[in-house]
């Protein structure tokens, strides 16, 4: 009997502590939720003026007709690697003894981009077009050094007699043209992250045409595999690529006070598009009327490339008007790379005529943006 008693005590202890832990639990999680509450409600009474947590960073009022606008002057200077056009050789006009690969030189050239946006009331998204035009060159000029000669990389291969004497220059001249157009639209969103630094993430589309027409100038040496009543071999080769995709991107400001601040923009897009590289080559007569037309070669494929841009820089800010207007001025350093973009084409082999090869090089842009906002 008192065994029974004693298991009797013992279950109701076990049951009464097992529900001071659940009523303890219980009430840990509702101070849990509780503080959570009280956590969004510190934030929600810390709204800003928009009505949300993160303050909007639009530089003009609420009050403004949400129009801005921008004007970009561009200092830009293009490369593309991989994009080789001849050899320069000493020692031997028929076999490499001291080879120099030659590319291009490229010159600094200006551009501009002019943008408009709109600032909307929806949680202070606002929308942005803007269009960047640039056009650039790159050349090159060389004559043979002593005793040796020029080997063409870029070329079709000796189609008058095949596999035995290949086309050997006593000067070459190359002139690249770089021509860039570049349609971006996107949607964001600037905000306060603290009281010196704002963020504007960004989604949209970029649409890209890049045109690169090279020519190529060979002179040949005599003897050197072309007939003799021929003065001139011209290489003409258009490559060209469009294409269209997604950008998504990142700007930042950082206050640095009295309207002054440093800012650094990072995008990305993924372009899918046409690449076209139709290449010919042309004989020039001595007596620079008849000529031979050296065959052709035409690649086009669809492919998919990326873009990355990026720019940093300092910028000026400041309302007036009673606050009504905003203007900025801005100068920075702006980099854009587009990979693969250029397909060159190289006829490898002049018995093996069917080998070729592209160079898929990368188009780089590169220079100082001097960029002028107005808001109103």
């Amino acid at each position: 009997m008192l065994n029974s008693w004693k298991s009797a005590r013992l279950a109701v202890a076990l049951s009464l502590l097992s529900c001071a832990g659940a009523l303890s639990a219980s009430s840990y999680e509702e101070a849990q939720i509780r503080n959570l509450e009280n956590r969004v409600t510190a934030l929600e009474q810390r709204r800003g003026a928009g009505g949300v947590i993160n303050p909007s960073a639009r530089p003009a009022p609420a009050d403004s007709w949400g129009i801005f606008a921008n004007v970009d002057a561009l200092l830009w200077n293009a490369h593309i690697s991989d994009l080789p056009l001849w050899v320069d050789n000493s020692g031997s006009t028929r076999t490499l003894v001291d080879g120099f690969a030659q590319g291009l030189n490229y010159n600094w050239a200006w551009g501009f981009r002019v943008g408009l946006g709109y600032a909307m009331e929806h949680d202070k998204w606002d929308v942005y077009l803007d269009w960047t035009h640039f056009d650039s060159h790159g050349t090159r000029n060389n004559s043979a050094p002593g005793g040796g000669a020029i080997f063409p990389s870029f070329i079709l291969q000796n189609i008058l007699n095949p596999g035995v004497t290949p086309y050997i220059a006593n000067s070459a001249k190359a002139h690249l043209d770089v021509g860039v157009n570049l349609v971006d639209l996107e949607l964001g969103r600037a905000f306060y992250v603290s009281k010196w630094l704002s963020l504007r993430p960004s989604i949209g589309l970029r649409s890209a045409w890049l045109d690169m027409p090279l020519n190529i100038r060979y002179r040949p040496m005599p003897g050197g595999g072309m007939p003799p009543t021929i003065s001139e071999l011209l290489m003409h080769s258009y490559n060209r690529f469009w294409g269209f995709g997604p950008r998504i991107g990142l700007n930042t400001q950082w206050g640095l006070g009295m309207g002054f601040s440093l800012f650094g923009d990072l995008y990305g897009s993924l372009l899918y598009g046409i690449s076209q590289d139709p290449t010919f080559g042309t004989l020039i007569g001595s007596d620079n009327n008849a000529s031979f037309a050296l065959g052709s070669l035409n690649f086009h494929q669809r492919i998919t490339t990326s873009a990355l841009d990026a720019v940093l820089g300092v910028r000026y800010d400041r309302n007036f008007y009673q606050d009504r207007y905003h203007f900025g001025i801005s100068i920075g350093w702006e980099n854009h790379l587009f990979n693969d973009v250029s397909q060159f084409i190289y006829q490898l082999d002049d018995v093996s005529i069917g080998s070729i090869q592209q160079n898929n090089g990368n188009l780089a842009l590169q220079g100082w943006t001097l960029s002028v906002r107005f808001d109103f």
